[in-house]
């Protein structure tokens, strides 16, 4: 069934999350799609465009399927996990451990540090 709930409070968006088949977002233009992050995080496997900045990082650790953006393209990648859920469970356990490997507060904060100390003796 195909499930469009709007805003949901936070407790509401992690049962959402956690007992989703797949989450998808189908964006033209996505800095960093924090709610990719949040489905991952709940081992929700995700289909997302190739418009998603953090796609590449998605593809490498296996944990959703990256797709163009279009109807054709979308479709098939939901499909390709509603048909096979074992691949799509395993995706969804790949997709935590790269949320809490990759894109934890303290591993964002370390390497944001490290840029900022970098960029310390540069002119501007």
């Amino acid at each position: 069934m195909l499930f469009l709930p709007g805003g949901l409070a936070e407790e509401l968006k992690i049962a959402a999350y956690a007992d989703a088949d797949v989450f998808v977002l189908p964006s033209y233009a996505e800095n960093f799609g924090a709610v990719v992050m949040e489905a991952l995080a709940c081992k929700a496997p995700v289909v997302i465009s190739d418009r998603v900045n953090t796609c590449d990082e998605v593809a490498k650790a296996n944990a959703g399927i990256i797709v163009k953006c279009t109807p054709k393209a979308v479709s098939e990648g939901i499909e390709s996990i509603l048909l096979n859920p074992e691949f799509g469970k395993k995706m969804g356990e790949n997709g935590r451990k790269l949320v809490f490997d990759r894109f934890r507060w303290t591993s964002v904060i370390g390497e944001l540090m490290q840029v900022y100390v970098s960029m310390g003796g540069r002119d501007h």
